[in-house]
């Protein structure tokens, strides 16, 4: 049986890194911080807003510390979140006081090779020494399975591997799990099964976390049978902005305000502003100086009139 429809939902938005990460035009700091201070005022309370990497490697996250550093306590309540691929990064988001540490493992050892040059068993001993840091600094801790559903390389993930990291990152503290269908290419009957696998394996739903990518257009369907199996957290992006540079054919996120614009037609409130996202999803696109491949933007004029 579907779950209540009406339990409360948390959107995590994305778009400060991963959206931006793929980016071949690289936005100012400013417009960075500008973007951020939006997505606040549009009501989101989790916002992952930059990656401790080698901007060598991800030239558009080069200025994380400056990011971070000045949303500080800038506001309570709200969550500012960074990823960090290793302890040296870890150590970057503690000394610029992030709420939040993001960790990520792919599903399959090919993926893992070619996103971050280390075996799975490698990026879990990494992990772990992440967390023992984040603890010692009263740190949150958000973990990220990359590659859940379906990996380039080695096709569909089983339920066997995507329940063993599960219950891994949790040992290693992490308070929430999201699941990245980085390919696009998951389906809803496949997401309603892994959900309820985690369910029926005596999993933590409430931490469960999903990130769909929209690669095939079934991005919103693949969050509304997952929300009906009874996930809660759902990542997105403003405009459907992302990728991923190891994941061939990864198209961007799902788009934030087609999620928004979803639950709050099925009477599943959010408290984001509907208008907000769109106008952001409009000059996103003007300064990356592409179409964005978000729907609700594109007619919102025509259609915020049957609200």
């Amino acid at each position: 049986m579907a779950a209540n429809m009406n339990s409360e939902l948390k959107l995590v938005e994305v778009t400060p890194r991963d959206g931006l990460q793929n980016e071949k035009e690289i936005l100012s700091t400013h417009d960075k911080l500008s973007l951020v201070e939006s997505l606040v005022e549009a009501g989101f309370k989790e916002i992952e807003v930059t990656s401790f990497v080698n901007p060598k490697f991800v030239p558009q996250m080069h200025d994380a510390w400056e990011i971070a550093s000045k949303l500080y306590n800038k506001h309570p309540g709200v969550t500012f979140s960074a990823l960090a691929p290793n302890e040296k990064g870890a150590a970057k988001a503690v000394e610029a006081c992030v709420d939040q540490i993001g960790v990520f493992i792919s599903a399959t050892e090919t993926h893992n090779q070619k996103n971050v040059n280390m075996s799975k068993i490698e990026s879990l001993r990494n992990i772990e020494k992440i967390s023992s840091l984040a603890v010692n600094n009263n740190i949150k801790l958000r973990g990220y399975i990359v590659v859940a559903f379906d990996c380039p390389y080695e096709g569909r993930v089983s339920f066997k591997d995507i329940l063993e990291i599960y219950k891994e990152l949790e040992e290693c503290g992490i308070e929430e799990v999201s699941l990245g269908d980085t390919t696009g290419s998951a389906d809803p009957l496949y997401v309603k099964e892994v959900v309820n696998t985690i369910k029926e394996k005596g999993e933590n739903r409430s931490d469960l976390a999903l990130h769909f990518h929209d690669s095939q257009g079934m991005g919103l369907a693949n969050i509304f049978s997952a929300y009906q199996e009874g996930a809660r957290i759902f990542d997105g992006s403003v405009g459907g902005v992302g990728g991923s540079p190891v994941t061939p054919g990864a198209g961007g996120n799902v788009a934030m305000e087609d999620m928004v614009n979803m639950f709050e037609k099925m009477e599943v409130k959010t408290d984001i502003s509907l208008d907000i996202l769109v106008d952001l999803a409009k000059d996103l696109e003007n300064k990356l100086g592409r179409v964005l491949p978000g729907k609700l933007a594109k007619t919102w004029e025509k259609s915020k009139d049957y609200y």
